[in-house]
């Protein structure tokens, strides 16, 4: 939480997108899990609806228990290892489409996609009111994470760019 690609996320969420669920949902909790956090990022815990977690041991508790883990990335490049994480436990992930420029996921069936504010408080109430897409969405995404981004699929890739065909003379 002290990249600052990171830190523009959350000032974004916890201002533009937040006050827009919380207008109906107040009763919503916003969980930042991240290592180092400033003291910006840290002084957002003083809200009750807010925990900043700081360090911890372990990711995967976190997104088991989170409804949907919500990364509306401003400005970014590559692939975000917090999306895949998020998929691989099977949480629902809500993002930006400039997230996705590395993967080959299908918006609406193994992620959400959303590029406004107003996008990102619907996709989270959406998510917040269907189970049924909580679960096919996370159930989606951690297909898509086993099939694209597991040590077996890696592995056949690398072994694709070193193979090399025989050429007949």
């Amino acid at each position: 939480m002290s990249y600052h690609a990171n830190i523009s996320m959350v000032k974004y969420l916890v201002s533009e997108i937040m006050p827009r669920v919380w207008v109906n949902r107040p009763q919503v909790k916003l969980v930042i899990v991240g290592k180092d956090p400033t003291p910006e990022i840290r002084a957002l815990g003083e809200d009750s609806r807010i925990t900043v977690t700081g360090t911890v041991d372990d990711i995967r508790p976190y997104l088991w228990k989170a409804t949907a883990a919500v990364v509306p990335l401003v400005y970014g490049a590559g692939i975000q290892n917090k999306i895949l994480e998020a998929m691989a436990c099977e949480t629902p992930v809500i993002t930006t489409s400039k997230t996705l420029s590395s993967l080959h996921v299908i918006s609406g069936d193994d992620i959400l996609v959303a590029d406004s504010a107003d996008e990102f408080s619907q996709a989270i109430t959406g998510i917040l009111d269907s189970k049924t897409l909580q679960s096919k969405v996370g159930g989606n995404g951690g297909k898509y994470v086993r099939k694209h981004h597991s040590w077996n699929a890696i592995a056949k890739q690398m072994l694709a760019c070193y193979t090399l065909p025989i050429r007949q003379s």
